[in-house]
């Protein structure tokens, strides 16, 4: 059974509906933020440039401005797929914030490539920073990390919390870390393998490795045999998400 966030930690900071997407704003816990949206279409394009910012698998896209459109037909083009599945092959998203930041500024200063998807996000951003202020007198400048699920519990969310806490916590990330380096190097080379063909880059493998062995492993994972292994990841993750 999935673990579930605490009733006490959540909190919802706002909540939009428009033709063109409808979410809820979550503090999940201390700048970890959840934006729900229920249609996959509408997350995907909501996450699409921050989420290849952050970590496409595609130099052209990565750490770049680029335009929306262009980088839908080189997706599908890239896939071999007669129409875009972006939605369908990625369910969660997670971006930390200096990634994000860096991102939306530039999408912003350079005024060209924007889309009514970039005005949802800024509006998205300026929320969290006025949450922050209670944290914080340079709300601006403080680290945070957001993530975009269609359900605020689950297997999914939890795995998107496993990113969000090895950015932010460096003692989860130096426990986390250690708990990979000190796998098996099969199952390691095992775990790099279907990563690296699900799309993921080397540059994130640790942190994915520890989000997937501490929340749910994939099918592909399952010949890997990491039952005794993943009782250690988990125990990490419970100790520092604090859920029940």
């Amino acid at each position: 059974m999935p673990l579930k966030i605490k009733s006490n930690v959540m909190k919802l900071i706002s909540k939009k509906k428009s033709s063109l997407v409808s979410y809820e704003l979550y503090q999940v816990k201390r700048k970890i933020y959840a934006v729900k949206v229920d249609d996959s279409y509408e997350r995907a394009m909501l996450f699409l440039r921050y989420q290849e910012h952050y970590e496409s698998p595609y130099k052209k896209f990565q750490g770049k401005d680029f335009d929306l459109f262009e980088f839908m037909n080189f997706y599908r083009k890239d896939r071999g797929a007669g129409c875009f599945t972006y939605p369908r092959d990625w369910s969660g998203y997670n971006v930390p914030s200096d990634s994000f930041n860096k991102c939306i500024q530039g999408v912003f200063d350079l005024k060209v490539n924007s889309t009514p998807y970039d005005e949802i996000m800024m509006k998205i951003m300026n929320s969290i920073r006025e949450d922050l202020k209670f944290y914080t007198p340079e709300p601006t400048k403080e680290k945070f990390y957001l993530i975009g699920v269609d359900k605020i519990e689950g297997d999914i969310m939890n795995h998107e919390i496993a990113h969000a806490l090895f950015y932010l916590n460096y003692q989860y990330r130096k426990e986390m870390t250690l708990l990979v380096k000190d796998l098996p190097m099969r199952k390691y080379n095992g775990l790099t393998n279907i990563l690296i063909g699900f799309g993921y880059r080397e540059k994130v493998m640790i942190d994915e490795i520890q989000a997937f062995l501490s929340t749910g492993i994939c099918d592909e994972m399952e010949r890997l045999k990491l039952k005794s292994d993943i009782l250690k990841f988990e125990e990490v993750f419970k100790r520092y998400a604090d859920l029940s």
